[in-house]
């Protein structure tokens, strides 16, 4: 017989797994909407994946009127559209969260003073979290979840919910701003490539760091211009496809096991499909896909070998290794420059192109 705590346990379980696949459906479909000119299209899907995250009853999304200042209801349940289509922040949780630019949690709103309470409130409301949508520095409305049971906001959770209304605030500005939609669309997925970084301490800054010695490398190789900037930007983003990772995988301190190896090499994949449903450009898609390719043929996902591997995605496995190699983890320190120079030239040949690495050590 399981404890309570075991049964507890599995329950958290079964929840984040299913959170996970659901937040790998959203990242992989989502992306999709940056050419939406509709903006109730972006509302309904956005609501809907919530919905389905947080196994939530009500979900709500508000823009604010800029005429009244009051928060109107452009999506949600009906029965909340009806008591409140139009409300006034001021004093609320609405406004603290749009003032600190934060989530706000409640796990009771039973239990606090009434002058605390949102604007509206009937028995089905316990739990909610308010997220802001801003547009730059600027909060347009709010995001918000509800439960009619009381509950403990998960740190995850909160966290999907602010991703969620960062790029939904994306999404709205480049619908409003149609001639940067160009940016913007890189805008949204740099932030989920921030948004993996801060998983982990250890990983803040890498795709920044790959990118800037890749650069170089391309500059020393005499990429053109548009190859270069493919570069740049398939460096950037080389690991965006572990945001669908679990981070009990993507996290964890020490060796992965077999089956956690696999679904580790899921991630460029899912990272060609986040930006193939973006429409960007080719090479920076097949950069980001290959980019765990060995010169050998030994690597993944499609085994390809020598001049088969597009040129950026052999330049991207080698600066990836040496930023690996040579920065810190909560399992072992960085390795010096020299240590990681002798180990990158154990895989010439097998793991890395002889005439990229050979430009690689001159520039470094």
């Amino acid at each position: 017989m399981r404890t309570e705590n075991e049964k507890a346990l599995i329950v958290q379980i079964e929840r984040l797994t299913s959170q996970n696949m659901i937040l790998k459906s959203f990242v992989n479909l989502r992306i999709g909407l940056m050419i939406e000119t509709n903006k109730q299209n972006i509302y309904d899907s956005v609501l809907n994946d919530l919905q389905k995250f947080f196994g939530a009853k009500w979900c709500v999304l508000r823009i604010i009127d800029l005429e009244t200042n009051e928060l109107v209801m452009v999506g949600g349940n009906t029965l909340i559209k009806k008591i409140a289509n139009r409300v006034m922040p001021k004093g609320t949780f609405l406004e603290k969260a749009m003032i600190s630019g934060k989530v706000v949690i409640i796990e009771d709103i039973a239990t606090i003073n009434s002058d605390e309470r949102l604007p509206y409130y009937c028995a089905d409301m316990r739990a909610v979290a308010v997220a802001p949508i801003s547009i730059g520095t600027t909060a347009i409305g709010t995001l918000k979840v509800y439960c009619p049971m009381p509950r403990q906001w998960l740190e995850s959770e909160v966290n999907f919910l602010e991703t969620i209304a960062k790029i939904t605030g994306l999404l709205l500005e480049g619908i409003d701003n149609r001639e940067s939609l160009n940016q913007s669309k890189w805008d949204i997925i740099y932030s989920l490539v921030a948004a993996l970084e801060s998983k982990d301490k250890y990983t803040s800054g890498h795709s920044q760091r790959v990118s800037s010695i890749a650069q170089m490398c391309g500059e020393s190789l005499g990429l053109s211009i548009e190859q270069l900037k493919h570069l740049r930007q398939a460096a950037l983003v080389h690991d965006v496809g572990k945001i669908s990772i679990s981070d009990a995988v993507l996290c964890k301190a020490g060796k992965l096991s077999e089956q956690e190896w696999a679904v580790m090499k899921e991630h460029s994949i899912c990272g060609y499909n986040i930006l193939n449903s973006g429409n960007i450009a080719k090479p920076v898609i097949l950069g980001v896909l290959h980019h765990h390719e060995d010169y050998n043929g030994g690597g993944y996902p499609a085994g390809l070998a020598g001049e088969e591997i597009p040129l950026i995605s052999r330049v991207i496995r080698i600066a990836d290794t040496y930023d690996a190699m040579t920065s810190d983890r909560s399992y072992r320190n960085g390795m010096s420059r020299s240590c990681a120079i002798s180990e990158l030239q154990k895989g010439v040949g097998r793991q890395f192109d002889p005439n990229v690495l050979d430009v690689f050590m001159r520039i470094l």
